[in-house]
């Protein structure tokens, strides 16, 4: 049974092993693909004014439900592989898992597919098992899209994550913790890295220094840092600056950072110089607005960011207005710094002035760019 929506299909296994046809999630991002195999292993109902509550557990299925769910996969499977190209599900998600899924049964019954797509999604634990993707036969060859959601586990070598993963072109981190994605030989054909919050500066470290073709391969960046998360291993904000800028064929840099960790005041000359477009949103803090200059001072320069095309900077409209005794801890100069206040709204209509003598140079020195407000 399937449903579609717009130009997606979608095929659901229920925790029940019954199959549905509901489409997404509401608190997630989209799932990549037209033609979706989604697999839950948690129990859920109908929740009053719509959509689901899950329940999670901290054991799977039973026996007799996982084996349903096997059972139901295989024939899923067995009919995907008399479609025709353009017909095959291209897309596989797979949890909230309860730590031990996907289970090698699964992945035997799920070997017969060929996604470009696979999200997992972690349950309760914020774990879930990748070893057993290796018996996947045939193996997922095609495999170009990696998404992983909620998984905080410690992978402490290669071996743990399956030879597939080191092929994908890209990759989202959704409110991980700490995962280390390093799979074996490297990963040697990653270009586009999302991270979505907790400590993803330091996991995009991570990834930097673990996978050496990074450098090299990676063409988009995208982080999104607010929580406060970041910073709490052996990383800081200039290891930050020193490997964007070794990400020498960066094409595209996106990230919305807060004001905790500092980076919110260092990012102009962390941007290598191969990037085109650059999209920023900031917290409001005043360690921030006094550090603005900084952008206008690159910007006079005519070889700061020569190729650049479209730059898009802007204030989260959500924040509250940091103030510096937030940093008196961190700096004996700050700490003899009198502290002023800014309301929220002489805050933005300071911001406003300074990103528009920013704009003015940049418009000056490239009369071609997209400034966006």
């Amino acid at each position: 049974m399937t449903s579609d929506s717009g130009k997606q299909l979608v095929t659901t296994i229920l925790y029940t092993a019954q199959l549905s046809n509901d489409l997404e999630w509401p608190d997630r991002p989209p799932t990549n693909g037209t033609r979706i195999l989604s697999i839950e292993l948690e129990p859920r109902t109908q929740a009053p004014g719509g959509g689901f509550i899950h329940h999670p557990s901290d054991r799977g299925p039973s026996l007799s439900t996982a084996q349903k769910i096997i059972e139901k996969i295989k024939q899923i499977v067995a009919e995907d592989k008399q479609a025709i190209p353009s017909e095959r599900i291209d897309s596989v998600r797979i949890g909230p898992t309860d730590g031990s899924e996907p289970t090698k049964e699964m992945c035997l019954a799920l070997g017969g597919l060929s996604p470009r797509h696979l999200t997992i999604h972690a349950g309760w634990n914020e774990e879930a098992e990748f070893a057993d993707l290796t018996v996947l036969q045939p193996q997922w060859t095609d495999l170009q899209n990696l998404r992983l959601e909620s998984i905080c586990q410690d992978i402490a070598d290669s071996s743990e994550l399956p030879l597939i993963f080191s092929q994908i072109s890209s990759l989202m981190l959704n409110h991980c913790c700490s995962f280390n994605f390093i799979p074996p030989g490297g990963a040697t054909n990653l270009k586009h890295l999302r991270i979505i919050e907790n400590d993803s500066f330091d996991m995009f470290m991570m990834a930097f220094d673990g996978n050496t073709a990074l450098a090299e391969t990676l063409e988009v960046l995208d982080v999104e840092s607010t929580n406060g998360c970041d910073f709490t291993h052996a990383f800081d904000s200039e290891d930050v600056s020193d490997r964007l800028q070794r990400c020498t064929n960066l094409r595209e840099l996106r990230l919305a950072v807060g004001h905790h960790d500092g980076m919110d005041t260092i990012l102009a000359s962390c941007i290598p110089s191969s990037v085109e477009k650059v999209v920023l949103k900031f917290s409001r803090s005043l360690p921030f607005l006094q550090s603005f200059d900084d952008w206008i001072d690159h910007a006079k320069n005519t070889s700061w960011l020569p190729r650049l095309g479209s730059f898009h900077m802007s204030i989260d409209a959500e924040s509250k207005v940091a103030e510096l005794q937030e940093y008196r801890t961190a700096s004996p100069d700050v700490a003899k710094t009198p502290i002023p206040h800014l309301s929220v709204q002489s805050f933005d209509l300071a911001f406003a002035a300074k990103r528009k003598t920013l704009y003015d140079l940049l418009k000056s020195t490239r009369p071609k760019i997209d400034l966006i407000y």
